[in-house]
């Protein structure tokens, strides 16, 4: 029953509501919706491995075992406490599966805003590096000589800057 009414709720979002915030440009709608599914899904995953933790805990221990034979004594015991402290195990895998799964949401998260920002001061300013005259006074800068020292910068430090701009006051003053 939970099942069924999850999977009507998640087809609504991805069929009806996300296509609406589209075509509608909401696009704040849509980034919700989207952060909300890559979290349901995530959640989902993390559910998802606590259910087969038992068998990877089982196919870890043969596999050090099979490594490591001088020691299969042990394998018995490591085992049973594998079965004694099951729950608690499962609470530690997924308070762990849970902190890293945020994790990687938060660092990709704000890899993407450093990005966005990056590019939307490319986009205000036209260039790496923009020379603005000051907004008081009708100060002129020199252009030429500027342009000259920038260009011998960047021949000198080809990696550092790829372009730059000039901007001059406002006609408004």
């Amino acid at each position: 029953m939970i099942g069924s009414i999850m999977l009507i709720v998640i087809g609504l979002i991805s069929y009806y509501l996300a296509p609406y915030a589209l075509i509608y440009q909401n696009f704040s709608l849509f980034f919700f919706l989207l952060n909300l599914i890559l979290m349901l899904m995530l959640i989902g995953l993390t559910l998802l491995i606590n259910l087969v933790q038992p068998y990877f805990e089982r196919l870890i221990n043969a596999i050090i075992f099979l490594c490591n034979k001088s020691d299969k004594p042990l394998q018995a015991l490591i085992s049973k406490n594998f079965d004694a402290h099951r729950k608690r195990n499962q609470k530690t895998a997924l308070m762990f599966s849970i902190a890293l799964a945020f994790l990687i949401f938060s660092g990709s998260g704000l890899s993407l805003q450093a990005n966005l920002i990056s590019d939307q001061v490319k986009v205000l300013l036209g260039s790496d590096l923009a020379v603005r005259s000051p907004p008081f006074g009708n100060v002129i800068l020199d252009e030429k000589s500027i342009r000259d020292a920038l260009d011998e910068y960047i021949d000198n430090n080809p990696n550092v800057i790829r372009g730059f701009s000039f901007t001059s006051f406002p006609m408004t003053q």
